[in-house]
């Protein structure tokens, strides 16, 4: 039960967390541009920017090689 409730449940809890909110994450938004390119708008999309490495030792515990895998 230690182990369930230490290591399991706050991963699975993070999985949940990012699953949900991933959409309003990365829909795209409209900002004004100002008066001085009046009739334009500025469309904003968040896109990845490239690769994450994460390096975690294997003799600490499962959530620490897993949480910052999960939210990268």
């Amino acid at each position: 039960e230690e182990v369930m409730f230490s290591e399991y449940l706050p991963v699975m809890r993070e999985i949940k967390l990012c699953k949900r909110r991933l959409a309003r994450w990365t829909h795209a938004f409209q900002r004004l541009s100002g008066l001085r390119y009046f009739p334009s708008r500025i469309d904003v999309r968040r896109e990845p920017r490239g690769s994450v490495l994460i390096i975690s030792p294997w003799s600490f515990p499962f959530q620490m090689a897993l949480l910052p895998m999960i939210d990268a």
